[in-house]
């Protein structure tokens, strides 16, 4: 089994209408031989449409009211919806180590808060996000009193206790040639370490061999959007790192 861990959206084609995310997710996951995921969090929630989120026409709707209802729904749902998941994850094999979503500045401070608790009854340490500075600066409070991680894309980020950043492993070839280096220097502030499946390229195996080698606690996380085969795709990724 592959110590590297694999972003669920990877996967995003194999979910249709009806299926349930959960199975689909592990299955695929045990496919490739993983044992620790970023789940993203869409996946599971009530606009995906399955009958398991609770609103299964919510994708014949309009773009307002659906933005309504999945708000309503996010508000709604009891914890014990997402611990459900986790546990049908763990009797899988798998672990949901962090959780990842996409707020914007149409989110509420309730639905914010709520995705905050939503990560927790996942079971995961780690929340991440791309967000715009001001956007992040909201976010930022809900961690403290989650204290949760909450992982943000970019490296120039205002880090602290509870927020982090989730380096894009691809962006170490250029501005950072030395990944290896800007590892050790910033793995107090790295929350994680995302790997794109289009080709392992040597600054990203330096990145990969210093956190293993450091023994930080960062996980190290596959994602292969838009492949006809994803779980291919994610296996020869893992595989290359794992022979790195």
């Amino acid at each position: 089994m592959s110590p590297f861990g694999v972003h669920t959206s990877s996967f995003q084609s194999l979910l249709v209408p009806g299926s349930d995310p959960a199975d689909v997710l592990v299955r695929a996951m045990t496919a490739c031989g993983a044992r620790e995921c970023e789940l993203f969090a869409p996946q599971i929630e009530a606009r995906f449409g399955g009958p398991h989120a609770g609103h299964g026409q919510m994708s014949a709707m309009s773009p307002q009211m659906m933005r309504r209802e999945l708000r309503k729904w996010r508000l709604r749902t009891p914890p014990s919806f997402f611990e459900e998941i986790a546990s049908r994850f763990r009797k899988g094999g798998i672990a949901i180590g962090a959780c990842n979503f996409g707020p914007d500045a149409s989110f509420s401070d309730e639905e914010i808060d709520r995705t905050f608790v939503m990560a927790k009854a996942l079971g995961a340490g780690l929340l991440t996000a791309s967000a715009a500075t001001d956007l992040a600066a909201r976010l930022a409070p809900f961690a403290a009193t989650h204290r949760l991680t909450l992982g943000l894309a970019g490296d120039t980020i205002k880090t602290s206790q509870y927020v982090k950043i989730v380096v894009d492993a691809a962006r170490l070839a250029s501005p950072h040639p030395n990944a290896a280096e800007y590892v050790r220097e910033h793995h107090g502030s790295i929350a994680s370490l995302r790997v794109g499946c289009d080709g392992i390229e040597e600054p990203v195996r330096q990145a990969v061999d210093a956190i293993t080698r450091g023994g930080w606690p960062i996980p190290v996380f596959v994602e292969s959007p838009g492949h006809d085969d994803p779980v291919d795709a994610v296996k020869r990724c893992l595989a290359a790192l794992d022979a790195r």
